[in-house]
């Protein structure tokens, strides 16, 4: 998807956040997914891709819909949700 022109806003939890920060990212990431699905559905169409790779033990989740919106989920958050 071309971004013709617009800024990548990127959303990250950084290491050494607070915990209660990094163990609601999973859950963060989901909403935003949510409201990209539900913005495209109101304004009529949409496209968008979601990616994830393992960095340094984390999972980078990265949603892209017009700006880039991205996540690092540990894996100790992910046995959590499960």
């Amino acid at each position: 998807m071309s971004q013709h022109g617009r800024k990548m806003a990127h959303k990250t939890a950084i290491e050494g956040d607070h915990d209660s920060e990094a163990a609601n990212e999973c859950q963060r990431a989901l909403k935003k997914l949510e409201q990209v699905v539900l913005e495209g559905l109101r304004h009529g169409y949409f496209e968008y891709s979601v990616a994830c790779e393992v960095q340094k033990g984390k999972r980078r989740l990265v949603i892209k819909a017009g700006v880039s919106h991205q996540f690092y989920i540990s894996q100790e958050e992910l046995d959590r949700t499960s």
